[in-house]
C-alpha cells in the first residue's frame, strides 16, 4: 500500500468513527432576514441557505383565535363616563336651551357569556444574542431552528 492509500484509509476510518452532531444550542449572531447562527462554541457558522425556521419565530407569524367562555365574576370601577343625550324636545317647542351632556362615575358588577374571535399577530423574532435549539438533517447540511431557549437559573 502506498503512503497516499494509507492516508486515505485513515481518513475514511476517522469519518466512520465521527459521531453525528445531533441537537445543539446555537447563538444568533445576525437576526433575520440575513440570519447567521453560531454553533459548537463558534466553531461553525450557519448561514440562511442552510437554515429552516419554525413558523412562530418569524416576525409576521399570526394565529386565528376563538374564545367562548363564561364570565363568572367581573367588577369595574368607572371613574368617568360621558353620555351624549339625544332626547328630542318636540313637545316643548318653546324650550330653547340645549339638553346637557350627562356624566358621572360609579361601579359595575356582572356575569354572563363572553365570546371573541380574531387574529394574534406575533411581531417578535430572533435577535442577536438569542439562544436557539437546532436539529440537523442526517448529513448536517441543513438545520432546523426549533425554538428559542433560555438557560435555567
Amino acid at each position: 500500500m502506498s503512503y497516499y492509500q494509507v492516508e486515505v484509509a485513515k481518513m475514511f476510518r476517522k469519518l466512520r468513527n465521527e459521531k453525528p452532531i445531533g441537537t445543539v444550542l446555537g447563538e444568533v449572531i445576525s437576526p433575520p432576514p440575513e440570519l447567521k447562527i453560531s454553533i459548537l462554541e463558534g466553531q461553525i457558522i450557519l448561514y440562511p441557505d442552510q437554515l429552516h425556521m419554525t413558523d412562530h419565530l418569524w416576525d409576521d407569524y399570526f394565529r386565528t383565535y376563538k374564545i367562548e367562555s363564561k364570565i363568572t365574576e367581573m367588577s369595574r370601577d368607572i371613574e368617568n363616563y360621558s353620555f351624549q343625550n339625544t332626547t328630542a324636545t318636540e313637545i316643548a317647542n318653546l324650550h330653547k336651551h340645549p339638553i346637557k351632556t350627562l356624566s358621572g362615575k360609579g361601579s359595575d358588577e356582572s356575569t354572563g357569556d363572553y365570546k371573541a374571535q380574531g387574529d394574534f399577530w406575533f411581531t417578535n423574532t430572533l435577535k442577536k444574542g438569542d439562544l436557539v435549539m437546532l436539529v440537523p438533517t442526517v448529513d448536517e447540511q441543513t438545520w432546523f431552528i426549533v425554538d428559542k431557549a433560555r438557560k435555567v437559573k
